[in-house]
């Protein structure tokens, strides 16, 4: 997956519901108050390997 380069990037791995909950309420908070953007994406698991693939590449 080379070219796609992830930048101030964190990626949380979790099946608690209310801690999505809460980690939403908090950035949309955080955003709101200090303008700037974050999104949060719920993978599926073909994604979620993705995305570490392209977390661990050097």
């Amino acid at each position: 997956m080379s070219g796609v380069k992830l930048e101030n990037t964190f990626v949380i791995r979790t099946d608690d519901e209310n801690f999505k909950e809460e980690i939403a309420l908090f950035l949309s908070n955080h955003c709101t108050k200090n303008k700037v953007n974050a999104a949060i994406y719920d993978l599926n698991e073909v994604g979620a390997q993705k995305v570490m693939q392209i977390v661990f590449e050097k």
